[in-house]
């Protein structure tokens, strides 16, 4: 019998050794109208009607990637912005990354780029460089190649001025 329990025998109340390849009687929560059948695959339901603009980031590290980070931020009123997305770990030197988000439309967004070294990504430590797209259209191309502690982009999606 292949390791598990006979079928004609109770379950017992101790647990097995091996897991079981019939479906349990009980179920693992509770439930207001348990079914004695397993569930099917979950559905995925597509998301109808979200207007979103395609926001993609390449970054091309410097020797030294683990000083880059980035953030993208939405405004959501006058001068005050709300964290969107942000890199989520560090980088590696000279190496490619890309980053694609659906952004929402009619609306403006700050994408900051930060080196804590404060020497950009090129020129002094090999040639990085980054380019910010909305729908592939190119928004912005730089070298960051400045002292500055950060270089900001500020755009917006479906042609709206900030």
């Amino acid at each position: 019998m292949g390791g598990g329990c006979p079928s004609n025998k109770p379950p017992s109340s101790w647990p097995s050794k091996w897991p079981s390849k019939l479906p349990s009687e009980q179920p693992s929560s509770a439930s207001s109208s348990p079914s004695h059948l397993p569930s099917s695959s979950p559905t995925i339901t597509p998301i109808q009607n979200v207007s979103c603009s395609l926001f993609t980031m390449n970054l091309q590290t410097d020797l030294y990637g683990e000083d880059i980070s980035w953030i993208l931020e939405i405004n959501t009123r006058g001068k005050y912005w709300n964290l969107l997305a942000r890199n989520s770990g560090p980088f590696s030197g000279e190496t490619f990354y890309e980053k694609d988000l659906c952004i929402p439309q009619n609306n403006c967004f700050k994408f900051t780029i930060n080196d804590a070294a404060n020497d950009g990504l090129c020129c002094n430590h090999s040639k990085g460089f980054y380019r910010i797209f909305l729908d592939g259209q190119l928004v912005k191309y730089s070298i960051y190649s400045n002292s500055a502690e950060k270089e900001e982009t500020v755009f917006g999606t479906s042609g709206k001025m900030c």
